[in-house]
């Protein structure tokens, strides 16, 4: 059993990347998801991968849903809301992998993921923000399952009249409380520096991110632009420079893989995003 449950892990860990629980790396909301999750420089009312980048003056509720590859389902609701000075928000995310076969042993079986994290963000003078989450994740397979904690911390900072801005995180620093094999994993923990950029006379804001993750020893280069026209739609396009690892070598296939886009809508005090993301043939 302990080896059919090591497959299991292993299958499930390639759909996203080589650690564990890299669903944490995953986009919480189709803004962030349009982005590729990174533009951690931003200032935007939508949870993104640092905390330290969520500015809002009221208080919202936020839900989101994804439909992925091998009919994965993923999804995600939060809550923001103010106290003075601080800004707090809480979250909680869903990963169904479906029902799964082992054809070895001809039995079917489930996968979930399931994560809540609570966080706050403080904010001075308009120039310096900085962020801090904790969160657990449980993770199970069948009747076994693993466990958890980890912590975000993120710091972002505005210059040349809030035009030019520095974000900075570490993001996913933990530890498994309980793993599904003897070994004790390591969870996907990264630190990102990023830069935003918005020029003074076209209406779009430029990101571009810098990745490193620890566990395995990879790094990479993310690219965003975030087109706002007349304060009611924003039009969002990223890129990684990962995309390589994607190709077929037919070029009118290749040029878009791993490309996000994604919209943005205000429609009576309520935002509406949708987004779409190129994962290759």
């Amino acid at each position: 059993m302990k080896n059919k449950l090591f497959y299991i892990i292993l299958l499930i860990q390639l759909s996203f990347s080589e650690s564990t629980y890299n669903i944490l790396d995953f986009s919480f909301n189709a803004s962030s998801h349009s982005l590729h999750n990174g533009a951690i420089a931003s200032s935007t009312k939508f949870l993104g991968i640092n905390p330290a980048s969520l500015s809002t003056k009221k208080n919202h509720f936020e839900f989101s849903y994804f439909n992925l590859p091998a009919d994965i389902k993923s999804s995600n609701i939060s809550l923001c809301w103010l106290n003075k000075k601080y800004i707090y928000f809480f979250k909680i995310h869903t990963t169904d992998y479906g029902l799964l076969k082992d054809d070895y042993n001809d039995t079917q079986f489930k996968a979930k993921d399931f994560s809540i994290e609570l966080g706050h963000k403080f904010e001075y003078k308009n120039l310096l923000s900085f962020g801090l989450s904790l969160g657990y994740i449980r993770s199970t397979i069948d009747t076994y399952f693993s466990s958890g904690l980890y912590s975000n911390i993120g710091l972002r900072a505005n210059v040349l009249n809030e035009r030019f801005s520095f974000g900075t995180s570490l993001n996913h620093s933990g530890f498994q409380i309980q793993s599904f094999i003897d070994n004790i994993e390591k969870l996907p923990t990264s630190f990102r520096c990023g830069i935003s950029y918005r020029p003074m006379y076209v209406p779009v804001n430029i990101y571009i991110d810098f990745i490193n993750y620890f566990a395995d020893f990879y790094k990479k280069i993310h690219f965003g632009l975030d087109f706002k026209i007349k304060q009611k739609i924003n039009f969002r396009i990223s890129t990684v420079n990962n995309k390589r690892d994607l190709n077929t070598e037919q070029y009118y296939k290749d040029i878009l893989n791993n490309f996000s886009f994604g919209i943005g809508m205000n429609v009576k005090n309520k935002i509406f995003n949708l987004s779409i993301q190129n994962l290759g043939p």
